[in-house]
């Protein structure tokens, strides 16, 4: 058999078994109605937020003194802000930046995680030791003090909060990968694709890595709540999102001297960052209940 036929033999189940498989994961996330819950909630906030210019009454930014820290009205549902623009309007924007900066600094802390992780796990040896005792350091450092650091000395930009927080959260990403790397390695159908003149690179991202999939697919579910707390963290103390830009976070922060006079405007962005956190908590919960392997026992 030609080695690449034989790869795919390897590599490629059944597709009655792979149905099979999609319908027990399926039910088994399912079965968790936190987690069904939360996918409803979070798929309807994403489709906000991409939706906003179309669905947002105001733009966020136009101010109307006069009408400055109104009650919800018929013209104004959440009411607005201290100089008089739309709340709503305000947080339908927000959840974009918000949202944007989570899922972009999960995907960079994905890569990164999984190129140490793969790496260490898969070669072992010198290589394990000088990337493993790398991930050690990086843990060590208090990472929000080093976001506080960067952000005073390079400014609190959308594209800088995106590439700090990746770059500083994939620790955790990448031993779980080692972890599931190192446990798949030693296995037959590793074996015999290196009988078969497999090279490691082609084993390592066609046999190997795909088995650490779902393992990554739950650690950046949890990524995307904690990168958006971090921003929102940041924004509130003023070193990350800037006004007029609209973010959870600095319409947090933008609210507190307003506790008494009007303290819906701290409820709204804070009950929000609050339930989409939570929300992906919850969501991986029900991943990590779906793709368990003994689940296909």
């Amino acid at each position: 058999m030609h080695a690449d036929t034989m790869d795919l033999a390897l590599a490629t189940p059944a597709s009655g078994h792979t149905t099979s498989i999609g319908r027990k994961r399926w039910r088994a996330f399912a079965r968790n109605k936190l987690a069904v819950l939360s996918l409803g909630f979070l798929v309807l906030v994403h489709v906000s937020a991409v939706l906003a210019p179309a669905i947002a009454p105001y733009r966020p930014d136009k101010t109307a003194p006069t009408a400055a820290l109104r009650l919800p009205s018929g013209q104004h549902l959440l009411g607005t802000d201290e100089v008089g623009r739309d709340v709503l309007s305000r947080l339908l924007y927000g959840a974009r930046i918000s949202l944007v900066v989570g899922l972009a600094a999960v995907v960079i802390s994905v890569v990164i995680g999984t190129l140490v992780g793969a790496l260490s796990g898969f070669f072992s040896r010198w290589t394990d030791s000088v990337l493993m005792r790398f991930t050690d350091a990086m843990m060590a450092i208090p990472t929000f003090f080093l976001l506080l650091l960067i952000l005073t000395m390079f400014g609190g930009s959308v594209g800088t909060i995106i590439v700090v927080i990746g770059v500083t959260s994939w620790m955790s990403i990448a031993r779980l990968v080692r972890g599931e790397i190192l446990r798949f390695s030693g296995m037959d159908f590793v074996t015999a694709a290196r009988a078969i003149g497999a090279t490691k690179w082609r084993i390592l991202a066609a046999h190997v890595l795909p088995h650490a999939v779902s393992t990554i697919i739950v650690a950046a579910s949890l990524g995307v709540a904690n990168a958006i707390l971090t921003e929102s963290a940041l924004s509130y103390l003023g070193l990350g999102v800037q006004p007029p830009t609209a973010s959870w976070g600095n319409m947090l922060q933008n609210a507190q001297q307003y506790m008494f006079n009007a303290p819906l405007l701290s409820v709204y962005p804070g009950m929000l960052i609050l339930l989409t956190v939570l929300g992906y908590n919850f969501l991986g919960d029900g991943l990590r209940d779906a793709l368990d392997p003994h689940l296909l026992g």
